[in-house]
């Protein structure tokens, strides 16, 4: 079992990287600032070390100084986590540096980057449906839906991001609405649900199986949930707007009931709440004196539910609704929103990406650029995936062209041809379903992306680029131009 070390500021992204990368059996370590690294990667002897850029404790340059001074540390290789801009990588050459990890990190990308480097299988492609997730949320509602297979580094991915996105929206007690459409029987296991509810344990809020509903008519599915007693109280509803209702407890208008107030043989059109957010009497429950003897035994003095309704049409027998509060749910529905980048801390790769890269295998690309920097950073980048050649100018580009080339990054500030020239040689021969053109350069102007466009590109890539941006840049390009 590889052992791994990992010296980062951010505690929830260590316990969240322990577990995932766990399941592909490795043996992770982790150290929260630079000194403690330094002592653990001393005792452990890592195989391979993740040093964050933004270390704390003691800087980047000063643990690389301590790691190549103390000989049993010093040839241990080393990804740094963080974007990096050229001159940087330039400076970090001579650090034993095997790849850089971008930010926001990729738990799939530094899965494969870990298992190429060391000549590890990489897992393989699902022939059935993958877990596919949505995440919206609003407040301190998160509505997650789940279709196709539970898959446990996923659901563990599933759980950092709704811990990160309370952390960073600061939700203290979070509601979550589970949709589950469907799932292939196989992967409803007991280890599976188990990640899944993960989130019952963050230690920075407490979750109760009664602050989560469930939207599903998968049968194997809620069977599973059924018989563990630890999910007995999350409650299956039977629409989205049930669900949402039942969990909108902070944003409808609270109007509280005194216990010894509730009339014997009522039925309530709504639920009853106690404090805790728990349903005591659910709706059209007609009321006893056992149930409200009980209820103040307990030490319970009200109980409250959430609408404008006024108290005497909630004790009408018949069900009737709320126009005002109906109209208030469908408007929250609305403002339901995607999370976004700046919230989505840990983004895995998409399967079509994921897909794309694999299928890289067996193509090549060309380089044409004389700057070092430029051709080092799309080595480390791309070379896991594709064969690299360079060349310094495009004189000879033709004679480097064949069927196995499918990408070509061309430098703006080549001469002698021009790298528009360069390009308008690969256009004579290949069309864009062919071979994808990319151009590097500081700036371009409008006239000169019109002229690109015109002679078979419309694909630039600007300096500074970070390693993500070369990542997105290649997938939206190749991908764009053909099928994989």
């Amino acid at each position: 079992m590889k052992e791994l070390l990992f010296v980062y500021h951010d505690e929830i992204f260590l316990d969240f990287i322990k577990r995932y990368l766990d399941i592909y059996n490795f043996y992770v370590k982790t150290a929260k600032n630079g000194l403690e690294g330094i002592r653990i990667a001393k005792s452990e002897l890592p195989s391979l070390m993740f040093l964050d850029k933004e270390m704390r404790g003691i800087e980047l340059d000063g643990f690389l100084i301590k790691k190549r001074l103390i000989p049993v540390l010093r040839d241990i290789p080393v990804f740094l986590i963080g974007d990096f801009l050229s001159n940087e990588l330039n400076r970090l050459k001579e650090e034993n540096i095997k790849a850089f990890i971008s930010i926001p990190i990729n738990p799939e990308a530094l899965l494969e980057r870990v298992l190429m480097f060391f000549k590890m299988p990489l897992p393989k492609i699902k022939d059935t449906t993958p877990m596919l997730v949505d995440i919206h949320c609003k407040g301190n509602i998160i509505i997650i839906q789940i279709e196709g297979n539970l898959e446990q580094d996923k659901l563990e991915i599933l759980n950092y991001e709704i811990r990160s996105i309370c952390v960073n929206k600061e939700i203290f007690k979070p509601r979550i609405l589970l949709i589950i459409p469907s799932l292939y029987p196989e992967s409803i296991t007991e280890e599976n649900i188990e990640i899944l509810f993960s989130f019952f344990h963050f230690d920075e809020f407490k979750m109760y199986a009664h602050h989560v509903r469930i939207l599903s008519q998968c049968e194997p599915f809620l069977e599973a949930i059924d018989k563990n007693e630890r999910y007995k109280d999350i409650e299956i509803v039977a629409n989205f707007i049930d669900g949402i209702q039942k969990l909108n407890l902070d944003f409808d208008n609270r109007k509280e009931i005194k216990i010894e107030h509730l009339k014997e043989g009522t039925q309530y059109i709504f639920d009853l709440y106690d404090d805790t957010g728990m349903v005591r009497i659910p709706a059209l429950t007609k009321v006893s004196t056992n149930m409200t003897d009980y209820l103040l035994k307990s030490g319970e003095t009200h109980l409250t539910y959430f609408s404008e309704t006024p108290i005497e049409e909630v004790e009408e027998k018949e069900v009737v609704s709320s126009k005002t509060a109906q109209q208030n749910i469908e408007i929250m529905i609305s403002e339901y929103q995607q999370v976004d980048e700046s919230y989505d801390l840990i983004r895995n790769l998409n399967d079509k990406m994921n897909l794309f890269f694999r299928k890289l295998k067996g193509f090549k690309m060309l380089v044409v650029s004389e700057n070092k920097n430029y051709n080092d950073m799309i080595s480390k980048v791309l070379s896991p995936y594709i064969k690299m050649e360079v060349i310094n100018d495009g004189n000879n580009v033709q004679n480097f062209l064949d069927k196995k080339i499918i990408l070509v990054f061309i430098d703006m500030k080549v001469k002698n041809p021009t790298a528009v020239e360069v390009l308008q040689k690969i256009r004579a021969k290949y069309t864009r379903k062919e071979i994808t053109v990319i151009i590097l350069s500081d700036y371009v102007s409008v006239e000169t992306l019109d002229m690109l466009k015109k002679s078979g590109t419309d694909n630039v890539l600007l300096s500074p680029f970070t390693t993500s941006e070369i990542i997105k840049k290649v997938f939206h390009s190749v991908s764009s131009d053909r099928i994989i």
